[in-house]
């Protein structure tokens, strides 16, 4: 285990016993290719055994994790005034995204997170995301919008002052504890359950919650075409870019793409990613979006997810 170590960047993941060799993989290939000083904290779901934690400490070296158990009953107490809060946790998958790891993150540092089926292809530089000093929220750009709310409700956030980011993807995120704010989302999750307002698409409500925070202040996602969502129409970007995130069904092409990662890859320059504005998403950006995903983002019509 990795003790803790103010000059280490923390990034912040969540697993559990589920897809641990494709988690070793890509966690793996940002501490080989991130050219910043990092290391991985995981959270796991109380699944992952002690041979698991073993494996992936002989392997990634520079890897800690926090127990669910002990997080529970921290995040419980800081979470007291809090009972939506408390009741979304509890209920919801990818509730600690957006409670358990920006409430654990020590006060002064940035919050960084990554998925564990993100795969960095070469080496990189991005002061912005990992340390900070820029966009005070950053993330990746989406195929789409991927939110909670249904097209038909999407007025509603107008109605009651709810502004998002245009297709942000929580996969791949960091941002400056000064963005969270549990208050805020105490009161979405009020607005949720009077008029259940991010409950079309349950999956997607931290995602949508994270997009919600990141409209507040000045918001950016990674380069676009260097930070990439895996899908059967963006191939000829993912096959070029230095981040790729499998979402879903796009985990068939990870095979690909890492067997063209030799050791020589190691000694490229790295790349310097740049940080690009985010546009808020209106009414007319959902529209666009449900029609670019019925028409253009057909599931894989080999039917494998």
């Amino acid at each position: 285990m990795v003790p803790e170590n103010s000059h280490l960047i923390t990034i912040h993941t969540m697993m559990g016993a589920k897809n641990l060799d494709l988690a070793i993989q890509c966690l793996g290939s940002i501490l080989r290719f991130c050219r910043h000083p990092v290391e991985i904290l995981v959270h796991e779901d109380g699944t992952l055994g002690e041979q698991a934690r073993e494996q992936m400490v002989a392997v990634l070296k520079r890897v800690r994790f926090q127990n669910r158990s002990e997080t529970d009953e921290i995040i419980e107490d800081k979470l007291r005034s809090h009972p939506r809060c408390r009741a979304f946790r509890k209920r919801h998958l990818f509730a600690p995204q957006i409670l358990d790891i920006p409430l654990l993150t020590p006060p002064g540092k940035r919050m960084v997170y990554t998925d564990t089926d993100v795969l960095f292809t070469r080496p990189v530089e991005c002061p912005e995301f990992f340390v900070g000093g820029g966009a005070p929220f950053t993330g990746s750009r989406d195929l789409r919008e991927s939110y909670s709310v249904h097209l038909k409700h999407w007025h509603l956030l107008g109605k009651y002052g709810v502004p998002v980011g245009s297709r942000l993807c929580a996969g791949i995120m960091s941002f400056d504890l000064s963005v969270h704010d549990v208050d805020y989302l105490e009161w979405l999750l009020r607005l949720d359950e009077e008029h259940r307002l991010f409950s079309a698409y349950p999956f997607y409500m931290a995602q949508t919650f994270c997009a919600a925070l990141a409209a507040r202040v000045k918001a950016g996602y990674i380069d676009p075409a260097e930070c990439v969502v895996a899908h059967l129409s963006s191939m000829k970007l993912v096959r070029k870019a230095s981040i790729v995130h499998f979402a879903g069904y796009s985990r068939n092409y990870f095979h690909e793409i890492h067997a063209v990662i030799g050791p020589e890859t190691e000694h490229l320059p790295a790349r310097k990613l740049a940080i690009v504005s985010v546009p808020a998403c209106g009414l007319g950006r959902r529209f666009l979006s449900a029609a670019r995903a019925k028409f253009l983002l057909r599931e894989n019509p080999s039917g494998i997810r």
